[in-house]
């Protein structure tokens, strides 16, 4: 199939001319960090700042590829992302901010969860998009459960 269409579209070619804002300082990085996610202390919204932004003449801007702006992380269209996620035969854990404004819970009104053989969804409290920064040992213990989940006993075992 031809993607050519979809990638090399003018949306994302003017991805390419977007000057990017330029912060005057590395402070008012860091503000902009904590604006974005007001949950951060000041030292993470520091570290985060510190490996986001690099120096340019006249202030700081956020190290990114302008042409990943508003694109998938994959070259799959919208319209094949279920039948993707259908063939996936892992296990997948989906961890979701109950804060988040992204609303990545559902895909086309089902939960994302259904879409794949052997998936599950946790909803943290408190968190908003990166619930990894928000609820840190709330997700490790997510993850350490799924990752490592306890074995399973059996009445035969308990005999």
């Amino acid at each position: 199939r031809d993607w050519s269409s979809d990638v090399c579209s003018s949306d994302l070619r003017g991805n390419e001319r977007r000057e990017p804002r330029v912060y005057p300082t590395f402070e008012k990085c860091v503000e902009r960090v904590m604006e974005a996610n007001k949950r951060l202390s000041r030292p993470l919204a520091e570290h985060l700042a510190r490996w986001a932004a690099r120096p340019i003449d006249g202030g700081y801007v956020w190290k990114y590829d302008p042409m990943a702006l508003n694109r998938p992380a994959t070259e799959i269209r919208h319209s094949e992302i279920a039948d993707v996620w259908g063939r996936i035969d892992c296990p997948v854990l989906h961890l979701i901010g109950a804060e988040s404004a992204l609303g990545r819970g559902l895909f086309h009104g089902e939960p994302v969860a259904s879409f794949f053989k052997d998936a599950r969804t946790e909803t943290l409290q408190d968190a908003n998009h990166w619930v990894h920064h928000d609820q840190f040992d709330q997700t490790l213990a997510l993850m350490r459960d799924f990752l490592f989940p306890a074995p399973q006993t059996s009445a035969r075992n308990e005999e």
